[in-house]
């Protein structure tokens, strides 16, 4: 990887790891999921950082998933072991992007780090990406979908796949609806803000709501 990073690396220990890593698509919602062997690197925090270079993509830019160096602290381990992190890539790059390829680098508190890895559909499950909504900055002021009390109000009408997100990127609900226009219960007890992403046959939305 030649990125301002390199002069680091002759100060870190890099090591190649048998990591399982697996990554979901759903939607625009890339998540990592990924179980270390026990070797000491997931006795601290795990951060990954995850890029496109410009030739993975059709906008033909280079995009820091997660912000930049060191990444983003990956949630867990859960009881089995496995560290997980989303990226929503609508809030990256446009509608109708393809995203090809996805590079990424696990890292942790004490400079260890693995070497540059790529999703690819043999080693990880991974398919490329059409960007299909827009960012949700921009989806806001358009969305025809909100939250109140704890119930969904939307003028789509039929089945909807809707799935709800944490801030630090964990899923914390999917459900498959049918919209008829009644509000829909999600069923949080937890107070949060919470990203919620609403696709059907006439509908692709993303919602930003407190709970």
């Amino acid at each position: 990887m030649k990125k301002i990073y390199s002069l680091l690396l002759a100060a870190t220990a890099v090591i190649s790891m048998s990591a399982q890593t697996s990554i979901a698509v759903s939607g625009n919602t890339v998540t990592f999921t990924t179980k270390f062997p026990t070797d000491g690197f997931s006795s601290t925090p795990v951060n990954l950082y995850s890029w496109s270079n410009t030739g993975d993509n059709t906008a033909g830019t280079f995009k820091e998933l997660f912000g930049g160096w060191p990444g983003k602290l990956m949630t867990g381990p859960d009881a089995g072991g496995n560290y997980t992190a989303s990226v929503d890539l609508s809030t990256l790059y446009a509608a109708g992007t393809k995203v090809n390829e996805i590079n990424f680098i696990y890292n942790n508190g004490s400079g260890t780090q693995t070497a540059d890895l790529k999703a690819s559909a043999n080693a990880t499950g991974w398919s490329p990406v059409t960007i299909a909504m827009m960012a949700v900055s921009e989806a806001a002021s358009k969305a025809k979908s909100q939250v109140a009390a704890g119930k969904l109000f939307t003028t789509a009408k039929g089945n909807l796949d809707v799935a709800i997100y944490d801030f630090s990127g964990k899923m914390i609900k999917n459900m498959k609806v049918n919209a008829s226009g009644t509000p829909i219960d999600l069923g949080l007890s937890q107070k949060g803000m919470y990203l919620m992403t609403i696709s059907g046959a006439n509908i692709a939305e993303t919602v930003k709501f407190s709970n």
